[in-house]
């Protein structure tokens, strides 16, 4: 999407090589906000909901034809690693101390909710509900 994501230089998918615009220069959102600076965040919130309602509709049943949408998700199905990662870091990471938790670093003063959230056996339950349908 123009003007909020890097542009794609170059792109084969038989070789998995993807190219793309060079941001490197530019602060990340939440190093920003950690820091402390001064930024403007007015329209971020319009503007993140921009993108992700466009995301979401060109890949949902009314965006998208049924064929692309068996297409995609049998190329997502054959990623097992993708799919391995999501379930560790969204299922499974944030309901106990993991190795690869660093909200300490990036977000001190979360020790309450990060605990409140790692004690919650509804929450967890939730979480492992959503992970298996996110499975199946």
């Amino acid at each position: 999407a123009a003007g909020c994501c890097p542009r794609i230089l170059f792109c084969d998918e038989k070789q998995c090589i993807l190219a793309m615009e060079d941001l490197s220069h530019m602060t990340v959102w939440r190093d920003a906000i950690t820091d402390g600076d001064e930024m403007d965040h007015e329209s971020v919130g319009s503007d993140i909901g921009r993108f992700l309602a466009k995301i979401h509709f060109h890949t949902s049943d009314l965006g998208s034809t049924l064929e692309w949408r068996h297409q995609n998700i049998a190329k997502f199905n054959k990623n097992r690693q993708l799919i391995e990662t999501t379930i560790q870091v969204f299922f499974c990471d944030p309901f106990y101390p993991a190795k690869l938790n660093g909200w300490k670093k990036r977000s001190p003063g979360l020790e309450t909710a990060v605990k409140s959230i790692q004690s919650n056996g509804k929450l967890k339950a939730m979480a492992y509900t959503l992970r298996d349908r996110f499975v199946n």
